[in-house]
């Protein structure tokens, strides 16, 4: 797989899904769209919480300082963002690294590199770009039409 693809595609991905945390009134981020459903603040750290496991997986030691997310217990909007950035970064140099030819641990991981690509992608996708914009909108605080053609504009973000 081309490292410098790969690594761009999950930029613009990355970049999307701040941009939509940050679209987001921080009083918004406790909006459910169920009682018992997850707020929107428990789908961005279902989002963080994710990237951890995959990299407790592959790397453990990119994992450094980061911790999972209450996914219940919201609090500043800023630590929910700073996680989201700091797992990211830790991603993104996982995926840089898998894509080495010569990383011997992560040889075999390097094989499976698309489908986990593709379900980190689509899970998070799904999560920011469905399931966060409709849970706003059934709450009541929908997403502006703006920033939601932003996200998805071909160039934008």
């Amino acid at each position: 797989m081309d490292t410098h693809r790969l690594l761009e595609m999950w930029d613009v991905h990355h970049r999307i899904n701040l941009y939509l945390l940050d679209a987001i009134d921080p009083e918004f981020l406790k909006a459910t769209s169920a009682p018992k459903g997850r707020t929107v603040w428990g789908l961005f750290a279902h989002i963080h919480n994710i990237r951890l496991l995959w990299l407790k997986q592959a790397v453990p030691e990119f994992l450094g300082a980061l911790v999972k997310i209450d996914k219940v217990d919201p609090r500043e909007k800023n630590v929910l963002r700073r996680s989201i950035e700091e797992s990211g970064r830790a991603m993104r140099d996982f995926l840089a690294k898998a894509t080495q030819p010569r990383v011997e641990r992560l040889k075999a991981l390097s094989r499976m590199l698309s489908p986990i690509c593709a379900i980190l992608f689509r899970m998070s996708s799904i999560i920011a770009g469905r399931q966060t914009v409709l849970t706003l909108k059934q709450a009541r605080h929908p997403v502006e039409k703006k920033i939601l053609f932003a996200m998805w504009g071909r160039g934008v973000r």
